[in-house]
Formats: C-alpha cells, sequence, structure tokens
C-alpha cells in the first residue's frame, strides 16, 4: 500500500479519536446559554434579540406537572413577583394541585372557606371518630344575629384567641345559645357574647351533652329578665369539662354565671362572674348532681341579692377557690376545702362541709364555714 495512504488514514483514525475524547469530556457548567442556539420561530415559539434560553422560547404546555420532580420547585428558586395573573393559564391551579390540610374549614372575614362560624360548621356532613374534623376561625368579630353554631360530634371549634376571636349574637330564648354545644366535641380559643334583650340571653347552652369548653370567654348583656353565661340542663351522667375559662354576666334581672340545673360539671382554672346591676346573681347555680371546681372564682357582686353558690340539691365539691358572695345551701351537702369564704353563709337547710377554709380577712373557718 502507499506509505502516503496509509499515513493518511491513520491521521484520520486519530483525528477521530480525539474528537470522540473531547466530546465525551465536556465539564459540568461548561455549556452555557449563549452557546445554544435560539428557537427556530416555527413550532409555535417566539423569539428575542439576543442568545440563550429565554421564557418566551418554551412552548405553552411544554412544562407539565409530570414532567416535574416533586419538591423541585420551591419558594427559595422563584424570583419574587415572577409568577403573577398573566402568567397562569385560566384554570390551571385546580383544588387537586394545591396541598390544604384535611377536614380543616377555615373561618375569615375574606379569603376562607366560609365567613360565617355557622355556614362552616353546618357544611359538615360526614363527621366521626375516624373521621374528625376542625373549623378554625381566624380572627374577626362574627355577627351572627339570631342564629346559632349548632356543634356537631367529633367537630372541633377553634378561634385564634378570646381577645381576637369573637362570636356575637342576640338569642334571646332559652332553647338556643349563641353557641349549642356538642358531646365528642370541644370549644376553644375564642369569646362568646350575647346582647339578647329577652326573657332568656345564654351564651353557651348544654343540652344532654358532654361538650369541652378551653380558653372560652362567655358574656351575657342586656336580657330582660333571665341572663345565663353557661346553662346546662344535662342527664344521664354526661360530664362537661370547662378549663381556664370566663363566664361573665352583667345585664339581667336574674344573672347566672353558670346555671347548672342537672349535670355533672367538672371545671378547672375558671371564673365565674355574675354582676348585673340591682339584680339577684348566682355565680354558680347548681340545682343537681354534684360539680366540681379547683382553683375557681365563684363572684357575685353589685346586685340587690349576690350568691357566690346556690346549691339547691347536689354535691358540689369546691377547692383551692375563692368565693366571693355568701353561700346559700337550700339542700344537698356542699363540700368546700382549702377555698376563701369571703361574705360568709345565708341560712337554708342543706349542709356544708368545710376543711381548711378562711374568711375575706384569712380568720380560719370552721367546719360548717362560719
Amino acid at each position: 500500500m502507499n506509505k502516503r495512504l496509509v499515513f493518511l488514514l491513520a491521521w484520520i483514525l486519530l483525528l477521530s479519536f480525539f474528537a470522540g475524547t473531547a466530546v465525551a469530556s465536556v465539564l459540568d457548567d461548561e455549556v452555557l446559554s449563549q452557546h445554544i442556539r435560539e428557537a427556530d420561530g416555527t413550532t409555535g415559539q417566539d423569539t428575542w434579540r439576543g442568545s440563550g434560553i429565554k421564557t418566551d422560547h418554551i412552548q405553552n404546555g411544554a412544562i407539565t406537572s409530570t414532567k416535574i420532580r416533586n419538591y423541585a420547585i420551591t419558594p427559595y428558586k422563584i424570583a419574587p413577583n415572577a409568577i403573577y395573573p398573566p402568567h397562569i393559564s385560566a384554570g390551571a391551579v385546580t383544588p387537586d394541585k394545591v396541598s390544604f390540610y384535611n377536614n380543616v374549614v377555615i373561618v375569615a372575614p375574606a379569603g376562607g372557606d366560609f365567613a360565617s362560624p355557622v355556614d362552616a360548621v353546618n357544611s359538615i356532613v360526614d363527621a366521626s371518630e375516624t373521621n374528625p374534623y376542625l373549623v378554625k376561625i381566624m380572627p374577626g368579630v362574627y355577627e351572627i344575629g339570631s342564629q346559632s353554631v349548632q356543634m356537631k360530634p367529633y367537630v372541633d371549634i377553634e378561634g385564634s384567641g378570646q381577645n381576637v376571636t369573637k362570636i356575637r349574637g342576640n338569642i334571646a330564648v332559652e332553647t338556643a345559645g349563641v353557641v349549642n354545644a356538642s358531646s365528642d366535641a370541644e370549644l376553644r380559643f375564642l369569646t362568646v357574647e350575647n346582647n339578647g334583650t329577652g326573657t332568656w340571653s345564654i351564651g353557651v347552652r348544654i343540652q344532654d351533652a358532654a361538650p369541652k369548653l378551653t380558653h372560652v370567654n362567655v358574656e351575657v348583656t342586656g336580657a330582660s329578665t333571665n341572663a345565663a353565661g353557661i346553662y346546662n340542663v344535662t342527664f344521664g351522667g354526661l360530664v362537661t369539662s370547662i378549663k381556664d375559662s370566663r363566664s361573665f354576666t352583667s345585664g339581667g334581672a336574674v344573672c347566672y354565671a353558670m346555671y347548672n340545673y342537672s349535670g355533672t360539671v367538672r371545671a378547672n382554672d375558671t371564673a365565674f362572674l355574675a354582676q348585673c346591676p340591682g339584680a339577684t346573681n348566682f355565680a354558680f347555680f347548681n340545682g343537681n348532681y354534684s360539680p366540681q371546681l379547683r382553683r375557681c372564682t365563684m363572684s357575685a357582686t353589685n346586685g340587690a341579692a349576690n350568691y357566690s353558690l346556690w346549691n339547691a340539691l347536689g354535691y358540689p365539691r369546691i377547692e383551692g377557690s375563692i368565693m366571693n358572695g355568701p353561700i346559700l345551701p337550700e339542700g344537698g351537702t356542699s363540700y368546700i376545702a382549702n377555698t376563701r369564704v369571703s361574705n360568709g353563709v345565708s341560712a337554708g337547710s342543706g349542709i356544708l362541709k368545710c376543711v381548711g377554709s378562711y374568711n375575706a380577712s384569712f380568720d380560719p373557718l370552721g367546719a360548717d364555714c362560719l
């Protein structure tokens, strides 16, 4: 073979080898946008001046959810104000593409699922022990008029704090409160107000139920006759739990911070305040059963007659508390331990058993609270 031809073939093979090696050894970040040819303008893409890949070079529909790895796009990778309505096609964002908490219904003056807590609770129809819900109420004052928030089992209602979330109504009947409680449900972190002016004005009404109230303020004003912060008529051994709360009445002819006609109440760190001017005030009225109060304040003031505890028939147990206003033991037996009893005892046919209690001057009281 001609030596010149052999030399030429060898040279071609050598160039081919180095060319392949060069392609295979491209370093990371070595290919830059200015090295890439612009869109050709013939496939529906738009082209601008200059080199590189631009947003207008990407064909509509080219980027889909199936082509994006989960969590690949984060707030740190999106420039401020980069996404705004002109960049989003109508209907592109749907509920199935946005992650929300399951079984959480948001109530807010604007931007929530509902603007009314009544509508939010009523919208829930499938709550159960294995499918519970939370109705979260954002800050605001929610005027519900003569409607009631009817709680449901396995649906908790949570505000954003007693000072910033308020449900306000004007219920004026004995059969309903601004909130009607339910078993297997908790009301927490909000204020309930009733300024109804009828014969009854009730904040939270409990009928044959065993709810939980935690960090709840109840305020009742304006009743023409009877005002009750918390009204409980419950039979069958159901227990109402109240913690770190406050029930306050300031309007009516007969005022009850707590009206417990028949039911077991367990209250811890809660204030029951009846302060209706010129009225008959009951901080805690117990018609029956055996409420248990620990570290509570029962104060009845400002009325023609004031009672921190009226026990008609039952066995209340009060420990480590403050009682401002006379105790009236109409029946049953009242047990009071390690408690300040500021205004003595009114005559009644019931029994009082005091242990380690004292008066407003911190003088020890006898076994009969005297």
